[in-house]
């Protein structure tokens, strides 16, 4: 498992960060209303900014579980009794 480890945080941090990103952007597509085109310059800037930055905390939850399970499975397969 743990060669696979970070192909897997790679795959988990893309689709956490499109998600979270899709979300947000929705979120304030919707409630806001632009007017005029320096509002729609400030709304997509507030919005990749805001998306980074929940994107970027939620990637290190989901890392750091993954890692948690990582050592949980390293322990187990140190722990376990070899059958015959």
């Amino acid at each position: 498992m743990s060669d696979k480890l970070p192909m897997i945080k790679l795959a988990v941090h893309v689709v956490a960060s499109l998600g979270v990103s899709k979300v947000i952007h929705d979120i304030i597509k919707s409630n806001t209303n632009v007017e005029t085109t320096a509002d729609a310059v400030r709304v997509a800037a507030g919005s990749v900014v805001i998306g980074s930055m929940i994107a970027e905390h939620a990637s290190n939850h989901v890392q750091a579980r993954l890692d948690a399970l990582s050592a949980w499975h390293t322990s187990r397969k140190a722990t376990e009794v070899p059958t015959k």
